[in-house]
């Protein structure tokens, strides 16, 4: 599980740094990350459940990441997404 973890904080971190480098194309917006990743952990709230899971948001609250807020909700989506479908 920890390998998992580290794996999708370095995933997470060049995610980041890829949007950062296209967002110097879009809108860039200061983005409170713990606020976007709760929204998208309760989306997935019945299926974190029904698979038996749990999910922790340990983003300390006032990080705020300047990204285009629509690419990073679907990078972010499809991380949790992947790792619930994925979890064993």
């Amino acid at each position: 599980c920890l390998d998992i973890t580290t794996q999708t904080a370095a995933i997470i971190e060049s995610l980041l740094e890829t949007t950062k480098n296209v967002a110097d194309k879009q809108s860039n917006e200061a983005i409170l990350l713990h606020e976007l990743t709760a929204g998208i952990f309760n989306e997935f709230d019945s299926l974190i459940q029904s698979r038996g899971l749990s999910i922790s948001n340990k983003i300390p609250l006032n990080l705020a990441v300047h990204s285009d807020r629509q690419s990073l909700t679907i990078i972010l989506r499809n991380l949790v997404e992947n790792a619930v479908s994925h979890a064993d």
